[in-house]
């Protein structure tokens, strides 16, 4: 319940600790900070990562903070967001390993109350995920939240990249128990350009797999994920609506393969359509199993 801490200088690490029960955030990265990590501890939950003990937010990184790393962190149970990046330069942070929404084991559900990561008004070139998979990866599990796994939203939100994680399903890749984001598993409205959805595994959300949606959203590249599935396509495990939306507006996205070097998307099991879009134009199709 004490006031929450902020950083607001370079290179500090923190490690092995609990933020909890924080009427803001657990903790605060402002003001032009960088090359901070956090790692290994624990925002709204105990420190056992069993109980729910939130914070408002989880992590705030704002006011031009940059090139901060979130490591192996379990960002669950808070009121609002669990990772909040927002705002003008606050860019090239890095969120991995972590498990947002789920307890510590990444088995069942202690819900941030809106969206597990978003990334909103100006914030560019965040990574969320890795050059991995989970595991022993840099990947995130984002699942259980009681909104959308991922948000981005707002014009200049731009070429954020969002990869190798498991958003709807647990830690060891299944949907049961069922953890899925009660909203869509990746949402993108209101003006994001250039941002990048590859070889995350969406499925068991309960409205759409992917959201692309309003007039400026444009150039999300959607490429390599498995949607509806788990990662090693035994098991359908479906989304509940669209398995990707494009509406209203959104155009010039991309949703699978042109060449070669780079594969489509594989998406199974959607409750409605596998692709759907609606009142968009010039986006483009290619190289995707769907089924």
């Amino acid at each position: 319940g004490l006031n929450s801490p902020f950083i607001e200088s370079d290179y500090n690490i923190i490690q092995g600790l609990t933020f909890a029960k924080a009427p803001g955030a657990g903790i605060n990265i402002i003001t032009g900070a960088s090359n901070n990590t956090i790692s290994d501890s624990y925002f709204g939950t105990d420190p056992d990562g069993i109980n729910d003990w939130g914070n408002a937010t989880g992590i705030k990184i704002s006011s031009g903070a940059n090139n901060n790393t979130i490591d192996q962190c379990v960002i669950s149970g808070n009121d609002e967001d669990g990772v909040l990046i927002t705002g003008n330069n606050t860019d090239d942070n890095f969120v991995r390993r972590s498990i947002i929404g789920l307890n510590a084991a990444g088995t069942g559900k202690i819900p941030n109350g809106w969206d597990g990561v978003a990334i909103t008004n100006g914030a560019e070139h965040n990574l969320i995920g890795g050059q991995l998979p989970t595991g022993d990866g840099h990947g995130n599990v984002i699942s259980g939240n009681n909104q959308r796994g991922v948000y981005l939203s707002g014009v200049d939100t731009i070429s954020n990249d969002i990869q190798f994680n498991y958003i709807g399903i647990n830690k060891s890749g299944g949907g049961t128990p069922d953890v899925g984001n009660l909203s869509h598993g990746i949402m993108l409205e209101d003006g994001p350009d250039a941002n990048s959805i590859f070889f995350n595994v969406i499925s068991g959300n309960k409205e759409h797999g992917i959201y692309v949606r309003g007039t400026g959203t444009s150039q999300t590249t959607i490429r390599e994920n498995i949607i509806g599935a788990d990662p090693e396509l035994n098991t359908v495990i479906p989304n509940y609506k669209h398995g990707v939306a494009v509406y209203e507006g959104a155009y010039r996205n991309d949703i699978g393969a042109h060449d070669t070097f780079w594969k489509g998307n594989v998406i199974v099991g959607s409750g409605w359509s596998g692709i759907a879009v609606v009142g968009s134009w010039d986006n483009e199709i290619n190289n995707n199993v769907i089924g």
